[in-house]
């Protein structure tokens, strides 16, 4: 089970990465146009294809589950983090967070040329296929963004969409949610308190800063790659402005929300003993 709760690491930063940015979406026409515009619902559509991803990689890697087994998590999986729900989850707190005005004024940067442009980027890079385009190519990305002025605004970006901060966080959310479903399947005198749960989760998050920062650098390296200087200037300036701030600060909150939510779900039909973790 320790192989599961790191998977959550993958999703954590795709989802949150995607922020930087079948049925019915409820809500006014406004918030409709809002997560197409913003790529939103392409990326939450790819969300339990990723979870399932990271299952299937720390299978092949560690072989630690027998064949039922792994294939009932991966329909468990499936059924937790339902795309359809999500995107109605993420809907519904942008409709309660966000006024018509700050709604129309994130889709003045959205619906421009160059909002357009970035919009299709982050879909693109939102797809497993991607995810493992990504990291093959990592170590050229890595080393052609040395010592340039683009990995100088690599890091403003971060900077203005707290992007690393907000992968951390919801890196940790997403562990502590998914250990107090698991614990509550625990007879009362070996379950660990929600104390216990909040400290084990500190101490992961304090370790998962650098990496979670290394990991945010590379997949905006892979994301942007094709973007001209002046392009990811302005992508910065809107990031930067009162409009774009209130715009991830809340498409932020409406995924965490969402996937925690999944998350803990998830937890709870697994039904594993804590003393397998």
């Amino acid at each position: 089970m320790k192989h599961l709760i790191r998977m959550f690491f993958v999703v954590s930063i795709l989802s949150s990465a995607g922020i930087c940015i079948a049925a019915d979406t409820p809500g006014d026409p406004l918030v409709k146009t809002l997560m197409r515009a913003s790529g939103l619902d392409r990326q939450i559509e790819q969300l339990p294809a990723l979870v399932q991803m990271g299952i299937s990689a720390q299978q092949q890697e560690t072989q630690h589950l027998p064949a039922d087994e792994y294939k009932r998590i991966l329909a468990l999986a499936k059924a937790s983090f339902d795309a359809t729900t999500m995107k109605n989850d993420v809907a519904g707190h942008i409709k309660a967070n966000m006024s018509g005005k700050d709604i129309t004024a994130a889709l003045g940067w959205l619906e421009s040329p160059l909002g357009r442009k970035i919009t299709a980027l982050e879909e693109s890079a939102s797809t497993p296929e991607a995810y493992a385009e990504m990291h093959s190519m990592g170590p050229k990305l890595i080393k052609d963004y040395e010592g340039t002025s683009r990995l100088g605004k690599i890091s403003r970006f971060d900077q203005a969409t707290l992007a690393t901060d907000r992968a951390v966080n919801l890196a940790a959310d997403v562990q502590l949610a998914l250990l107090t479903a698991l614990s509550a399947s625990m007879t009362e005198g070996i379950r660990p308190s929600y104390a216990d749960l909040q400290e084990a989760v500190r101490k992961m998050k304090a370790e998962l800063r650098k990496p979670m920062a290394e990991l945010t650098a590379l997949q905006f390296m892979y994301t942007y790659r094709t973007l001209t200087e002046s392009e990811i200037d302005q992508y910065i300036a809107f990031a930067d402005s009162d409009a774009g701030k209130r715009y991830h600060r809340v498409t932020y909150a409406a995924v965490h929300d969402a996937v925690t939510r999944s998350a803990r779900k998830f937890g709870a039909r697994l039904g594993v003993k804590m003393e397998k973790v």
